[in-house]
Parts: C-alpha cells; sequence; structure tokens
C-alpha cells in the first residue's frame, strides 16, 4: 500500500527512500524504473546508488533474507538429532549396564561361594574355564557400550575422537605443523 502511495505521488522522493526502495523490492528493480517512480532523474538515481553501494546492499540484503531462516531450519534440524542421539545413547547405556550388573550378579555369587568354602582353591577349581571366559567377554563388552554410549571412547582415545570428527566432515589440523597461507606469508 505504501509502495503503491509512492509511486502514485507527484512529490520527489528523497535519496534514503529511493535507496531503501531499491534495497527492499522483492522484484529487483532496475533504477530506470525507480527514477519513473521516485520522480528523480535517471542520473541522480545512478550517482546515489555508485557512491552509496546500492547493488552490493541489495545483494547483502537478499542474501540474508534467505539465508538466516535456512541456517535457522538447520540449526534446528541439528538439535532435535542431538535430542533423538541423546535419548538413543541413553537407552544403550541403561542396555549395557543391565548386562554389566547381571555379571556382577554372577561374580557375587561364585566369589560368596568361594570365600564360605572350606578350601577355597578347590572350591575355585570347580568353576569352569569356559563359563568364567564367557562372563568375562559378556562384561567386557558391556563396559565397552557403556563407554561408547557416553563418547568415553573418543575421550580415551585421541585416534577414534580424529575418525569421528572427520565422519562429521570437519578437517582435522595439526597446529603444530605450518600452513600452505603461514608458508606463503613468511
Amino acid at each position: 500500500m505504501a509502495e503503491q502511495n509512492k509511486a502514485s505521488s507527484d512529490r520527489k522522493w528523497s535519496k534514503e527512500e529511493a535507496e531503501r526502495y531499491y534495497i527492499e523490492n522483492s522484484e529487483s528493480i532496475s533504477l530506470r524504473e525507480l527514477a519513473k517512480i521516485a520522480n528523480r532523474s535517471e542520473a541522480s538515481l545512478f550517482k546515489w546508488s555508485k557512491k552509496g553501494g546500492w547493488v552490493e546492499k541489495r545483494n547483502k540484503y537478499w542474501t540474508q533474507l534467505t539465508t538466516v531462516p535456512r541456517d535457522k531450519s538447520i540449526v534446528r534440524v541439528g538439535d532435535l538429532f542431538e535430542e533423538g542421539s541423546e535419548e538413543l545413547a541413553i537407552e544403550h547405556l541403561n542396555h549395557h549396564r543391565k548386562f554389566r550388573e547381571l555379571i556382577e550378579i554372577f561374580l557375587d555369587k561364585a566369589l560368596e561361594r568361594i570365600k564360605n568354602s572350606e578350601d577355597p582353591i578347590a572350591t575355585l577349581k570347580e568353576l569352569k574355564v569356559s563359563d568364567l571366559n564367557y562372563l568375562s567377554q559378556i562384561s567386557d563388552r558391556a563396559v565397552k557400550g557403556e563407554r561408547a554410549s557416553v563418547a568415553l571412547d573418543k575421550q580415551i582415545d585421541p585416534n577414534a575422537a580424529i575418525k569421528l570428527i572427520m565422519s562429521m566432515g570437519y578437517q582435522v589440523i595439526d597446529p603444530s605443523i605450518a600452513t600452505d597461507a603461514e608458508i606463503i606469508d613468511d
């Protein structure tokens, strides 16, 4: 509505009015068209535009206008991904803890049996090595699973952390090695 009033007005627009209209107009109006609407000479508008950097301002304005909502939606999708990942990590952590707790029950019973025995060594020998090995494997997997669920495996192993970072599309740079830009600047 305000645009129509400006277009039908016989008064001459100020430089600021013309600049704002030029930059914010969604139809990318030309300076010649704007000169007719603003009741100004083409020469004046070309001079103002060049001196004020209107073309660059318009490009920046429309780039920001379209980029900011896209960036916000990318962040929102990232937030949703993080929320889902967090829930999944908690589920996995609880799952692995249950296995570790189960193994602890078996080990506690075996230790209690050995402690209460008159001959602990003989009682220990009665336990099957294959059963102990099986319990050890389950325990090991449960502990590794717990660590992975809370990313401790990445914190402990720098190479695993680097692999994770690179799998996300980032590049890992060793700060002790000079970059090409630093070599060129010297």
